[in-house]
């Protein structure tokens, strides 16, 4: 029988908020929500209707975003959204994330998040896009697939740089059964071991879909 925890927690939410400002992709239509029926108009209740891309905001990819035998997002393992995670310290990192910088991360961690100059520059909080952000390089996103990590998250909207020739990283990523997790708000989640919960919705077939992503660790 389970019993129920004794231990208080920290909650940080990482989940940028969907509405008209929200940051999406320079090709991407904005986020819309909009009030279709209303208590105030003499409705019998409140409906919202909203309409985006599921790569706008906190979200992540499935294999077939990129992979044409890719499995979509509904088939994704719960349990490599859900669990330990580590955020590495990259603030001073405003380009391409090398193999170099990665010296940090702990041998036994499956979830590894980004922590750039992104999150210091406030870009997942600004209406704009920009195709200036931190990123991750192919031979970066090799050395993430050779290390047997399950999940990869980062503070902006793509983990690959503005336009490749080829989507090479996150092709390495897909093919290694690796989990994208972009447009991370990191502001107040500070670098170390964190618990993450990141689900996404259930849209059958989707090549991604928006999540929320909660970082967690006992208080104190």
């Amino acid at each position: 029988m389970l019993q129920a925890p004794s231990a208080s927690y920290v909650y940080v939410d990482a989940t940028v908020p969907l509405g008209g400002v929200t940051t999406v992709w320079e090709t991407d239509p904005p986020v819309s929500v909009e009030r279709v029926a209303s208590l105030e108009a003499g409705d019998s209740c409140n409906i919202t209707h909203i309409s985006f891309s599921v790569h706008a905001g906190t979200h992540l990819d499935a294999p077939c975003h990129f992979l044409p035998e890719g499995s979509a997002v509904e088939q994704l393992p719960l349990e490599v959204l859900c669990g330990p995670a580590y955020v590495l310290n990259l603030e001073t990192v405003t380009g391409a994330v090398e193999p170099a910088n990665l010296e940090g991360v702990p041998e036994n961690c499956k979830r590894l998040v980004l922590r750039t100059a992104n999150t210091s520059r406030a870009l997942m909080r600004s209406p704009e896009f920009t195709r200036d952000y931190a990123h991750l390089s192919p031979d970066a996103a090799q050395w993430i697939a050779s290390r047997g990590i399950r999940l990869v998250g980062i503070d902006y909207l793509s983990v690959e740089r503005f336009g490749p020739p080829e989507p090479m990283v996150h092709r390495t990523l897909l093919r290694a059964g690796i989990i994208p997790v972009e447009g991370l708000d990191l502001t107040d989640v500070e670098p170390g071991w964190w618990e993450l919960i990141c689900l996404p919705l259930r849209i059958t077939g989707s090549d991604g879909s928006p999540v929320r992503a909660v970082f967690r660790r006992p208080a104190g």
